[in-house]
C-alpha cells in the first residue's frame, strides 16, 4: 500500500512502508522481478529521497545474503539470483564483497574453530575452508585474517603456558616453532611487539644460565689470559665506612666559686665518638662480571674484585652484596629490571669457579 493521502499532502515519506513493499517484491525470489522500473515506482510511492532508498536498497540486499548464507551454502539458484538483486539494485561490488563478507564470517569462524580444535590445521582443512569462503564470497585475504587470529591466541596461550615459570628452554623453543607450524605456517608470538621478544630472549638466557651455559660477550677492557667476559649492567658500587654520628663528653670533674657568677672547673673531660657503619657510595659505572673477576669501570676509579676470594652473594630488592674472604663487601646497586638476569649470571659463574 502506497503511502496515505495526509502524508502526501505534507510531503512525508513512508520508509516502513517502502520496506515491507520491498521485502514482498524481493520475496518472490524470482530476478527478473525487481526489475528497476518497479523498484523506481516503489520510490515514488513512497516518497523515498535518494539517500533514503539508496539505504533502503542495500538492507534490502543485506537481508537477501544473509538469508542465503545461512545454511553456510550458496546453491547456484541463489547465486544467480543474488547477482540480478544486485544489479536491480543498484548496489556496488565493494559494497556487496563487504555485505558478503559481514554475513559469512560467523559460519566462518565456526569452522575455522572447528578445524583448529585439535591444533592441528591439515592441507585438507585449509582446502575445505577456502572452498567455503569462496563459496560464500569471502576473499583470501578476510579467509586468512580469519584463521589467523583464533590460531595465534591458540599460540600465544601455550607460550604463556611454557614460560610460566619464567624460563625458556629449546625444547620448549621447539614445541611452539612446531606448534606455529601446524596451525598456520607463519605465526610468531606476538609478532611485531619487541616488548615481547625481549622477554623471551630474557627467559631463554634465564633458562640457560639455570644449566650452566653461560654467555660470552666482547667488552672494551683489557683482560687476562684465558679471562672471558660472560656479562655487563651499570651498577652503583657502594662499600661500608665507618662514620661519626656524634660526640659526647665525660669525665669527673668539680668547681670552685671565685666572684660571682664566675666558677673555676678542676677536672678532665673527656671526648667520646659516637660512630656506626655505612654504606657510602665510591663509584658509578659499568660492571664488567668475567670468569675470573668483578670489574668496575667507573667515572672517577676503576675497582677489581677477584672471583677467588669470593664466597657467595646475597639478592636484594635493589641490588647484590657480594660476600668476600676478607675485605669490606661491596653492595652493587642494580637496576631492579636488570637484577634477575644479573643474580642469574652471579650464580652461574660463582658455580662454574667453584666445580
Amino acid at each position: 500500500m502506497a503511502r496515505s493521502l495526509w502524508r502526501r499532502v505534507l510531503g512525508l515519506s513512508d520508509l516502513t512502508g517502502a520496506e515491507t513493499a520491498l521485502k514482498a517484491l524481493i520475496a518472490e525470489r524470482r530476478p527478473s522481478a525487481p526489475v528497476r522500473q518497479q523498484l523506481s515506482a516503489l520510490v515514488e510511492a513512497y516518497g523515498l529521497s535518494g539517500t533514503t532508498a539508496r539505504t533502503v536498497c542495500t538492507q534490502a540486499f543485506a537481508r537477501a545474503v544473509r538469508a542465503a548464507v545461512s545454511d553456510t551454502h550458496i546453491t547456484d539458484e541463489e547465486r544467480h539470483y543474488l547477482a540480478a538483486l544486485k544489479q536491480a539494485l543498484s548496489v556496488s561490488d565493494t559494497e556487496s564483497q563487504a555485505l558478503f563478507e559481514t554475513a559469512a564470517q560467523p559460519s566462518l569462524e565456526r569452522a575455522i574453530d572447528a578445524a583448529l580444535a585439535d591444533h592441528v590445521l591439515t592441507e585438507g582443512e585449509k582446502t575445505e575452508l577456502r572452498a567455503l569462503a569462496a563459496n560464500l564470497h569471502v576473499s583470501t585475504a578476510t579467509l586468512t585474517r580469519l584463521t589467523q587470529e583464533p590460531a595465534q591466541r591458540i599460540l600465544q596461550r601455550r607460550a604463556d603456558e611454557l614460560v610460566a615459570d619464567r624460563r625458556l628452554s629449546p625444547t620448549e623453543e621447539r614445541e611452539l616453532q612446531e606448534l606455529a607450524r601446524n596451525i598456520g605456517g607463519v605465526l610468531t608470538i606476538d609478532a611485531g611487539d619487541a616488548g615481547t621478544q625481549r622477554m623471551l630472549n630474557r627467559y631463554r638466557l634465564l633458562w640457560q644460565l639455570d644449566n650452566g651455559i653461560l654467555p660470552t660477550i666482547t667488552a672494551p677492557i683489557a683482560l687476562q689470559r684465558g679471562e672471558v667476559c660472560h656479562h655487563e649492567l651499570e651498577v652503583q658500587w657502594y662499600e661500608p665506612r665507618r662514620v661519626t654520628t656524634s660526640v659526647s663528653y665525660a669525665g669527673l670533674d668539680t668547681s670552685i666559686r671565685i666572684a660571682r657568677g664566675v666558677r673555676f672547673r678542676i677536672g678532665n673531660v673527656v671526648p667520646v665518638r659516637h660512630t656506626t657503619d655505612r654504606l657510602t657510595l665510591l663509584d658509578t659505572g659499568t660492571l664488567y662480571l668475567t670468569n675470573k673477576r668483578l670489574i668496575l669501570r667507573g667515572t672517577t676509579r676503576n675497582i677489581t674484585v677477584r672471583l677467588s676470594s669470593v664466597l657467595s652473594f646475597d639478592a636484594y630488592g635493589n641490588g647484590i652484596e657480594v660476600q668476600k674472604a676478607s675485605g669490606r663487601p661491596p653492595f652493587l646497586e642494580i637496576d631492579p629490571a636488570e637484577l634477575e638476569i644479573a643474580g642469574a649470571v652471579f650464580s652461574a659463574i660463582l658455580a662454574a669457579t667453584n666445580d
